[in-house]
């Protein structure tokens, strides 16, 4: 049973990470395209 919490809380915490960095990937991503559209018209 202990093995099964570490193991789904280990799963948690990488797909948390993932989405956060996704997140923060896509945020940074439509900025730099805000600042190259803004910047060649």
């Amino acid at each position: 049973m202990l093995e099964f919490v570490i193991v789904a809380s280990m799963l948690i915490l990488t797909i948390s990470i993932l989405a956060v960095l996704l997140y923060t990937f896509r945020e940074n991503s439509t900025r730099v395209l805000h600042l190259v559209g803004s910047e060649y018209p």
